[in-house]
Parts: structure tokens; C-alpha cells; sequence
């Protein structure tokens, strides 16, 4: 299969809703396109980037644009996955490829309250709902992902890294209840900054300088906020490029090295290994037999009765 994979949108409207049984779904990623899945019944392993992930009945998960991932079921299982082409709603939400959005398996969500979970499992039920009617209408499915998106923007962009019960950083949602919404832009700015510049010498004072405060200030803020240092942003903005270039193109790992700001291999092997937990020539190799050492995607029979009540809960605010 393709590692940078094709959506298929109904119409014009960029949006693309499915009931499924994935069994399987080898490493992937999508250019441009938002990808929400909630967990209707059953179990599924996620993998994002790095990261693995186990989500429940009620969980819902985003994929980033450019995120490569991976989904396993882990008994059967029934999911909906919504998909979002970015451009066709750029005009109306112009920051909508600058944010980074993010929601984990609730029990590890120590930001996000029962409404925010209830408000967007109502929308996307909604909008499985009326994507399913015999004749569909476009507009109420582009106003209902509008709602969507704004709902994303305004709950689902502020994060921070913390360390997991097995000692791994990972990126989660800020709690609300820590949540300074001016400190926060400007060190999301700041953030920003670095996934942009990541390829170039980039500095901590340069930075500082920039935003009119110190180097030590800066450093403190960032690890307080973003939970990062900005040394360690750095090195991650850098593996992180480095893994889809591994995934998407035949580069040896000197040119990789070469291309993301890192001195050479050694130095991206030692960075790459401290977020992946493999080199990257052991990484290409693990993603490449789960690419091709399958048929590609596997799908089984939905549980039609489940998945019609899990939505209807869905529906109901449940």
C-alpha cells in the first residue's frame, strides 16, 4: 500500500465518515487531511509516531495531518473515523494548519471534562448521522464540520509533554485548570518557531530575543508550559522530520541527517533513538515489513446492532 495515502471525499464537501472493523491498518499518514477516531465497542492499539495507545469504548483519538500511525484491533472492534481535508475549510478558519490538535484515551485526560468529551462524540455522531442519510446534504454536513473545527480549535490545541507510567514523554492535553491562555500562545509561538527553523543553527538566544526576554527565562517557560526544554524541542522537531523522511522516501541516513539539522548520523541516531526507542535503520526496517509484509489494510464484519447503539448514546449525550 502507499505509504502517503489518498482519501476519497464525498462531493465537494471534504469530509469523509465511516463505521468499520479495522483488523489492521499498516503505517500510514495523510498529507492534509484531520483524521478523529472514536471507539464505538470493542479494543484497539493505535500507534502515533512513537507512541502506542490503547482506546476504550467512548475514546477518541486525532491524527494530525503528516502524522504517520498505525491501527490494530485488539479483539473485534467497531470505530468511526471522520476525516477532514484542511483546505476546504481554510478560507472560513485560516489558523487551521498552524494547530496541532490532540485528545488521548479519556481515562489519561486530565483536562478534559465530560462535556468536552460528550460535545465532540455529539458532533461527530451528528455528522456520521447525516453523512449516512439517502440523500445527504452537503450543506449541513460542511456546517456541521464547521462546529466541528471550531470546537477542535477552541478545546483541542492546548497541550503539553508529560511522562507516561513507563517513563516516556508524550503529548497530551493542558488542564484546563492550568491553562494561561496568553502565556501559552506565546510559547506555542515560540514552539512554532522551532518546528519551522528546526533544519537551520537554530539557538535558545536567538529565540529569546525575538519574544524580548532572556535565554534562562525563556528555557524556564518553555519546560513549564510546553514541558520541553528548548534543546529537547529541538531534538525532537528534527526526529520527527527525520521519521517521515524515513518512511517516504529511499534516503540513507546520512543524507536524513544532513537534510534535518542534525551534525550527522551518530548525532540523529542518538537524538532519533532517545523519542523512538530504535535507529532510524532499525526503524525503517520495523515499519517497512509492516507495510509490506501484509496484504495492506483488513477489515472484518461491523457489529451493526453495537455500532447503531453506541451512536445513538452518542447522540443522547452519553
Amino acid at each position: 500500500m502507499r505509504f502517503n495515502e489518498y482519501v476519497g471525499f464525498k462531493s465537494n464537501t471534504g469530509v469523509r465518515v465511516s463505521v468499520d472493523n479495522i483488523v489492521t491498518y499498516p503505517f500510514h499518514l495523510h498529507t492534509d487531511v484531520l483524521e478523529l477516531v472514536g471507539l464505538l465497542y470493542g479494543s484497539i492499539t493505535i500507534s502515533d509516531c512513537a507512541t502506542d495507545h490503547v482506546l476504550s469504548p467512548g475514546d477518541v483519538y486525532i491524527f494530525n495531518p503528516n502524522d504517520p500511525h498505525r491501527i490494530v484491533s485488539n479483539q473485534e472492534s467497531g470505530m468511526l473515523t471522520i476525516q477532514i481535508q484542511r483546505d476546504a475549510f481554510a478560507s472560513l478558519f485560516p489558523e487551521l494548519k498552524e494547530m496541532y490538535y490532540v485528545c488521548q484515551p479519556y481515562e489519561r485526560e486530565e483536562g478534559m471534562t465530560d462535556s468536552d468529551l460528550r460535545g465532540l462524540r455529539f458532533l461527530m455522531a451528528k455528522l456520521w448521522q447525516e453523512y449516512n442519510r439517502s440523500t445527504p446534504g452537503g450543506q449541513i454536513i460542511t456546517r456541521l464540520t464547521e462546529q466541528l473545527l471550531k470546537m477542535l480549535l477552541d478545546e483541542f490545541t492546548c497541550y503539553t509533554y508529560r511522562k507516561n507510567p513507563a517513563g516516556e514523554l508524550e503529548i497530551v492535553r493542558q488542564p484546563i485548570a492550568t491553562r494561561n491562555l496568553s502565556a501559552l500562545n506565546r510559547y506555542y509561538h515560540v514552539a512554532d518557531q522551532i518546528y519551522r527553523r528546526f533544519q537551520s543553527n537554530l539557538t535558545l538566544t536567538e529565540l529569546a530575543e525575538e519574544i524580548y526576554v532572556s535565554p534562562a527565562h525563556l528555557s524556564r517557560s518553555l519546560k513549564s508550559t510546553v514541558g520541553l526544554t528548548f534543546s529537547e524541542m529541538l531534538s525532537l522537531a528534527r526526529s520527527e522530520e527525520a521519521e517521515r523522511l524515513l518512511f517516504t522516501t529511499q534516503k540513507n541516513v546520512d543524507e536524513i541527517a544532513n537534510q534535518v539539522g542534525f551534525a550527522n548520523r551518530k548525532h540523529l541516531a542518538m537524538n532519533f533513538k532517545r523519542w523512538y526507542k530504535k535507529t532510524p535503520t532499525d526503524f525503517r526496517l520495523a515499519v517497512r515489513k509492516d507495510q509490506f509484509g501484509t496484504q495492506g489494510p483488513v477489515f472484518g464484519k461491523i457489529d451493526e446492532n453495537l455500532a447503531k447503539t453506541a451512536l445513538e448514546g452518542w447522540l443522547d449525550g452519553k
